[in-house]
């Protein structure tokens, strides 16, 4: 709550308060790594599927992170109406506005443990596994009459 009015105009000034660009640089650090990891890990979703199944999915992959990207947007719209209808927003009662930050700090932890258990190195492996028996397969049969 209260780094919200030190990043509008000050008093009698026209210009951006210097933390206000500090804090919205910063918080396109966070966005860009939403958007490049999501991406990352579907590539090798794609390709471990494509390995395992031998049919190319990559529309319903992506179609389907869309799909829950945009509902966890909006289930994360929905929990701050909820947290400022129910516990308050206003000046009065502001602790609605003061439980989004611990709400949306426990969602990023619970997030970031998801991300944790994340196999990356086992899919990994099995990725050049697999494609090591590919290309073993492709020049024998390549050089083979």
């Amino acid at each position: 709550g209260i780094g919200i009015p030190l990043l509008g105009p000050a008093a009698g000034r026209d210009a951006l308060n210097p933390l206000a660009i500090v804090l919205f640089g910063a918080v396109g650090i966070p966005s860009a790594i939403f958007l490049a990891i999501s991406n990352a890990m579907m590539a090798d979703v794609c390709n471990a599927n494509v390995r395992r199944t031998g049919q190319r999915g990559e529309a319903m992959f992506f179609g389907a992170s869309g799909f829950l990207q945009k509902f966890t947007i909006g289930a994360a719209a929905g929990a701050v109406y909820w947290l400022m209808e129910v516990h308050g927003k206003t000046i009065a009662s502001p602790l609605g506005v003061q439980l989004c930050g611990p709400v949306a700090a426990l969602a990023l932890l619970g997030s970031a443990g998801a991300f944790w258990l994340y196999p990356e190195a086992r899919i990994h492996a099995d990725l050049v596994h697999d494609a090591a028996k590919s290309l073993a397969r492709t020049a024998v049969h390549f050089y083979l009459p």
